[in-house]
């Protein structure tokens, strides 16, 4: 689902986001000191859920782990 285009975009928005906005930068011991926001979980796997994935090299290896839970249309 991370691989998703629209949730990549959102990602990549919600992380200029929170740099210029959320996070909040002050001094601490004399250097800056970031405090991060939590993180948003933009996608959610639901049980019964269906979605497609573009399958690429660098995740063939991590869909064979998890081939038993899953089902191919």
């Amino acid at each position: 689902m991370g691989m998703q285009t629209h949730i990549q975009s959102g990602r990549s928005k919600l992380a200029t986001r929170r740099r210029l906005k959320d996070n909040v930068t002050y001094v601490r011991a004399g250097r800056p000191w970031v405090n991060r926001k939590r993180l948003t979980k933009l996608a959610r796997a639901e049980k019964g859920a269906t979605f497609s994935i573009h399958v690429t090299p660098q995740i063939v290896d991590d869909l064979k782990s998890v081939a038993s839970w899953l089902e191919t249309a």
